[in-house]
């Protein structure tokens, strides 16, 4: 009997060690919007703004810079908010943020904000991947069905920030050679696109 156990013990522990650094879950959610990197950037750049399109994100505390660490506080399934530490591993302006975190062999995440061009918008990838013992009780259905409903309400802020933003035509008009003989009186500036032939 003892031998059994002993036996028993063992196995547990190797499935288990095997698990904390074999195990993986990961989940991603991508959407085309209109806009451009640098507008969309100006959105998931700013982790004071998180809560006003983020479903899951309480607040975020701290900056998006490199080695810098955040207080995440996020909402649960059941209702309920905690608060996790992330380090910013990567942050390319307009393409790329990266935080990491967790507790290296229970549970630890990569997630990764990637914008790439494309023609008359941007497609934003969400992508995080788990590692660790703790994949075993983790609901990625319900993760990723949250990052679908972020990107989804990133995408409305996005565009509606966009439309609101005024469409300036720059005009120039080429200046006339100056003329001979009596001084002409020029216009005021109110009155100077009434000169211009665009």
């Amino acid at each position: 009997m003892g031998t059994q156990f002993v036996i028993a013990i063992s196995a547990v522990s190797i499935a288990l060690t095997l698990l904390a650094l074999l195990g993986r879950k990961s989940v991603r959610a991508v959407l085309t919007m209109q806009g451009t990197p640098a507008e969309v950037w100006s959105v998931i750049g700013d982790p004071a703004t998180y809560f006003a399109w983020n479903p899951v994100v309480v607040s975020v505390k701290g900056a998006f810079e490199e080695g810098a660490t955040l207080s995440i506080e996020m909402k649960n399934p059941d209702g309920s908010t905690s608060v996790f530490a992330s380090r910013v591993a990567q942050v390319l302006p307009h393409g790329r943020l990266k935080q990491v975190g967790g507790i290296p062999g229970l549970l630890t995440f990569d997630h990764t904000w990637q914008l790439e061009a494309t023609d008359g918008g941007t497609k934003v990838t969400q992508y995080e991947v788990y590692r660790g013992i703790g994949v075993l009780f983790l609901d990625c259905v319900w993760i990723e069905a949250a990052y679908r409903r972020a990107l989804i309400q990133l995408r409305d802020l996005v565009e509606s920030r966009s439309r609101r933003q005024p469409h300036i035509e720059h005009r120039m008009c080429s200046a006339s050679p100056e003329p001979r003989g009596p001084s002409i009186q020029i216009p005021s500036p109110a009155h100077a696109d009434r000169d211009c032939p665009y």
